[in-house]
């Protein structure tokens, strides 16, 4: 399980660049306990806004963030400029 956030302080907004769960351990409540730490957290530093982006042929994410009370508010589009470049990330590990 493995969630990576960003807080935008000035902007008073929680993102979540990355969510996943490893197949065997979806559907045990694992999932929705962390998006409430995520909200918990949000709320303690007076965050007005947690968002995300999901791939639209995602379906079971986007069925669990509508379940979870995330509304869809528009499409991100993307243009892939240069191949194989490096992407560096932080990401926080959550293991029960």
């Amino acid at each position: 399980v493995c969630i990576y956030i960003k807080f935008f302080a000035n902007e008073k907004r929680v993102h979540i660049n990355y969510f996943g769960t490893n197949e065997k351990y979806r559907g045990k409540g694992i999932g929705k306990e962390l998006l409430e730490l995520t909200e918990q957290f949000a709320k303690n530093n007076e965050v007005n806004k947690i968002d995300l982006n999901v791939e639209v042929n995602n379906y079971k994410a986007i069925n669990f963030y509508r379940k979870n009370e995330f509304n869809d508010e528009g499409i991100l589009m993307s243009k892939e400029i240069l191949r194989g470049c490096r992407e560096w990330s932080i990401k926080i590990f959550i293991l029960k």
